[in-house]
């Protein structure tokens, strides 16, 4: 950062590292409770169809033998007679009776072995394409087992409970069992990815991270108008239906303002972000009103004209070709907002023009010009990290102000565009948080609407009356 006494560059420590606990994580999925949604729907959708499309029907015989014994010790013991009945001494034996010729690990595979606890009964479930296959298959074992249990184990006895008849319907597709795991599957990938992207792409969530990450301070945090039914419309404060919060939050970011220029004669700053929509130009549109609504005379230079739906709403057409006389900028032929000191000056040569807005003589022969006719200067850059214009300008103002928008920009950018203003030179006087979401709405406030009623005398939407 610029240090204002000596001029000298103080390299700041930083790292990008921060701290996650369970209740970053949480809010993290949250957050993103769409995309772990999407991903369980997904996995279920594709076990549905996955099931759909392999099913293949198996008919199922079903056999039982019970323990042929008065003593509690044998009947606990049928646990341990169950997996004789799918040795290979048994499915041999079986596979002779039936005459098959099968792979034992095959049919084995297609038998299952289940005895309820403290029975004395052992259920013999057995599966096959072919109906009178399962039903010969299940009662060769219970045919079979007994005497080679005797034979192994030389206690207790068993006896056919019930013989398998021939299945007449095949076993259902299991549907149900199968989404259900998959969309539990697919929650639980959702539920990873979002948990990666939050450690690997950590996004700013408040003044916290701004300090202890960017080691700078936070001017003001703007919320996020809730009572605005047009979301992509730009929020101005003279807008009537913007939350008197909304207006409030830059009016306390003007009052900082104001002091710096009390103790530090600040009186000219740019306002940039990382990447786009972060709020920027709104935050400098706005911070002007408030400025000039209080009674300075204020130039606002949109130098991202291009994109910018401000300039549109404030029905400006000059090009900044237009505002030179004699190869200098003249005060008289900049664009004035009724009802207030506030200027408004395009630095965009042309409307469609990309790249360098203006060369770095321009910019600095105008400066200490425009410092002598105005209170204030705020230029509207664009995205420090995207563009060069906002390292250019940024050596030639008392202050650079970054936008940061909650939760959607990224901590490693805006390290990058630390660096990359710091490394010019530039002076940083702190960041201001926009869309934030932890304010009450005007609609629903009894505080705000009990305040909002008083007549304030430097209140920008009193003062100023302009069409949208």
């Amino acid at each position: 950062m610029m240090n204002a006494n000596n001029g000298f560059i103080e390299h700041r420590s930083r790292t990008g590292k921060e701290e996650i606990g369970i209740g970053d994580i949480v809010h993290a999925i949250a957050k993103k409770w769409w995309l772990v949604l999407v991903f369980g729907l997904l996995m279920g959708a594709a076990a549905y169809f996955i099931t759909r499309i392999t099913y293949v029907p198996l008919y199922t015989a079903n056999a039982s033998m019970a323990l042929n014994t008065e003593r509690s010790y044998d009947v606990s013991m049928v646990d341990t007679y169950s997996p004789i009945l799918i040795s290979d001494n048994v499915l041999e034996k079986v596979v002779a009776e039936t005459k098959r010729t099968v792979d034992l690990e095959i049919l084995r595979d297609y038998i299952v072995i289940t005895s309820p606890k403290n029975s004395g009964i052992i259920n013999i479930a057995v599966s096959d394409l072919n109906p009178q296959i399962a039903m010969d298959t299940a009662n060769a074992i219970v045919k079979i087992a007994p005497g080679v249990i005797a034979e192994t184990m030389n206690r207790g006895t068993f006896n056919t409970l019930d013989f398998a008849k021939m299945p007449v319907v095949p076993d259902p597709p299991e549907y149900l069992k199968n989404t259900a795991i998959g969309a539990i599957l697919g929650i639980m990938m959702g539920v990873l990815i979002v948990i990666g992207l939050r450690i690997l792409f950590p996004k700013i969530r408040g003044a916290k991270e701004i300090n202890e990450n960017l080691r700078l301070s936070v001017l003001g945090e703007i919320p996020r108008n809730r009572d605005l039914e047009d979301r992509m419309k730009t929020q101005l404060i003279t807008d009537p239906e913007v939350g008197v919060p909304y207006v409030e939050a830059f009016k306390r970011l003007g009052i900082h303002v104001k002091n710096m220029k009390v103790k530090t004669n600040f009186k000219t700053f740019l306002l940039t972000s990382a990447m786009e929509d972060d709020g920027k130009t709104t935050v400098s549109v706005n911070l002007s009103l408030v400025l000039a609504s209080a009674g300075a005379t204020v130039l606002f230079m949109e130098g991202d004209t291009p994109k910018s739906k401000v300039f549109k709403r404030l029905a400006i057409k000059q090009t900044f070709t237009d505002l030179k006389k004699d190869g200098i900028v003249q005060k008289d032929l900049i664009a004035k907002i009724p009802g207030m000191d506030l200027y408004v000056m395009p630095l965009k040569p042309e409307e469609n023009r990309s790249g360098i807005t203006i060369n770095e003589n321009d910019i600095s022969e105008m400066m200490p010009l425009l410092e002598n006719e105005f209170d204030y200067v705020v230029i509207d850059s664009p995205p420090a990290f995207i563009l060069s214009d906002a390292a250019m300008w940024s050596k030639y103002v008392d202050g650079v102000m970054l936008v940061v928008r909650q939760e959607e920009s990224g901590l490693d950018m805006l390290i990058k565009t630390t660096n990359i203003l710091e490394g010019v030179g530039a002076n940083i006087v702190g960041c201001i948080l926009s869309d934030t979401k932890n304010y009450q709405s005007s609609k629903k406030s009894n505080i705000f609407k009990r305040f909002s009623s008083r007549k304030i005398k430097d209140n920008p939407r009193e003062v100023i009356k302009k069409e949208a």
